[in-house]
């Protein structure tokens, strides 16, 4: 899988940084829609790391790497 572009990266930067991810079940508990993202519409291949998790560090130049704080809100947006 190739890296995407600078600008596809910028996007996806901006869409995510900022905004709770949930699970398809998790309920919004007072967020807003656009508050949140459900974890199922970020692309593939993708790590999802909240605090303290593992983070693979094969290098896939298309894979997604989100990073949460401690209440799943996103802070980090890369590619690789």
């Amino acid at each position: 899988m190739e890296r995407p572009s600078d600008e596809e990266i910028k996007n996806w930067q901006i869409r995510l940084i900022g905004r709770y991810v949930l699970d398809s079940q998790d309920s919004p508990n007072g967020l807003s829609e656009d508050q949140i993202i459900r974890s199922s519409t970020i692309p593939q291949p993708n790590q999802i790391l909240p605090p303290g998790a593992p983070q693979l560090r094969n290098y896939i130049p298309g894979r997604m790497n989100v990073f949460l704080d401690n209440n799943r809100k996103v802070t980090q947006v890369y590619f690789g």
